[in-house]
């Protein structure tokens, strides 16, 4: 028992003292309010599925919804990445055109 509460002691000591990363809104520029919402909705109806003991049969409706909320989310996100990469490439071309004129 003396080893668990040293390591307990260890433990909250370094997360005390040691630095921590901060979430990085530029890591995920494309991340809007429809993107949020989507996701919040996954989460919720994952953690439904979870409290009915995780059933993988289509007869059972919390599966289906979550599913179907996972899908969503999925094709939110990625309509919204490509959107912005799009945007980000466009830019480089515009970029790289006028470098090319000005040369």
């Amino acid at each position: 028992m003396f080893i668990h509460e040293m390591l307990t002691d260890i433990i909250y000591a370094s997360a005390a003292k040691l630095p921590r990363s901060k979430f990085n809104k530029r890591a995920k520029p494309y991340w809007s309010a429809e993107v949020k919402a989507a996701n919040t909705s996954n989460r919720y109806y994952r953690k439904r599925w979870i409290e009915d003991g995780r059933p993988r049969t289509r007869d059972i409706q919390s599966y289906v919804i979550y599913k179907n909320a996972k899908r969503e989310f999925r094709r939110v996100h990625r309509q919204h990445r490509e959107a912005f990469e799009n945007s980000v490439f466009d830019e480089l071309n515009r970029a790289a055109e006028l470098d090319y004129r000005l040369c």
